[in-house]
């Protein structure tokens, strides 16, 4: 649960041009995986389908080659999935008291969040 609150924290904070506080850290982290990045002597680079923040989050997936953590991840994402999916859905099958605009960002960010996490169970699996 942790990664794929930060993996969509990062990307939220990437969308709007800000960093968390904790950029710091993160910094660190990522510098530490671009100095190991290798996998069986390659080094692991980022591409145009994983940008800013996310390679750093896809770096560390195929870094850790863990089947374990994989499993977790792709568990936890499809959960997350299905709950932003039937979310999504409950706005237009449910009468909701929301200002028009409120839904259209909630449904955007709902929208980016879910081809974001579709990405990365792609990804893992």
């Amino acid at each position: 649960k942790l990664f794929i609150n930060l993996l969509l924290t990062r990307y939220k904070a990437d969308l709007c041009g800000k960093l968390s506080g904790s950029s710091d850290k993160m910094k660190k982290l990522q510098s530490r995986l671009a100095e190991g990045g290798k996998v069986g002597g390659q080094k692991v680079d980022g591409s145009a389908a994983f940008p800013k923040s996310q390679d750093f989050f896809k770096t560390f997936i195929v870094i850790s080659q863990n089947y374990a953590l994989n499993k977790h991840l792709t568990d936890h994402l499809v959960t997350k999935i299905k709950k932003l999916d039937e979310q999504t859905r409950a706005w237009f099958t449910d009468s909701i008291d929301l200002d028009q605009s409120d839904l259209q960002e909630d449904f955007n960010w709902n929208t980016l969040s879910l081809q974001l996490l579709a990405k990365f169970l792609g990804l893992v699996w």
